[in-house]
């Protein structure tokens, strides 16, 4: 802790065990992010292929329909 002063090797040793904490704790962050999509992996494919699906199925009446 400073009192008052400038502590170059005080300053350097505190910003150091920030940027360690951060590093940490995104690392932290990116583990859990990933193991809950990968939970939820399924879900979300089968929600794109069912978009996917829909949109071309639509696109395809559309087709349809523009032609007469």
């Amino acid at each position: 802790m400073r009192r008052g002063g400038f502590d170059p090797i005080g300053d350097s040793v505190q910003q150091l065990f920030r940027v360690c904490v951060l590093v940490l704790a995104g690392v932290l962050a990116l583990k859990w992010a990933i193991e809950a999509v990968q939970e939820m992996l399924p879900w979300i494919i089968g929600a794109f292929a069912v978009v996917a699906l829909g949109w071309i199925v639509v696109r395809l009446i559309r087709w349809r329909r523009s032609r007469w």
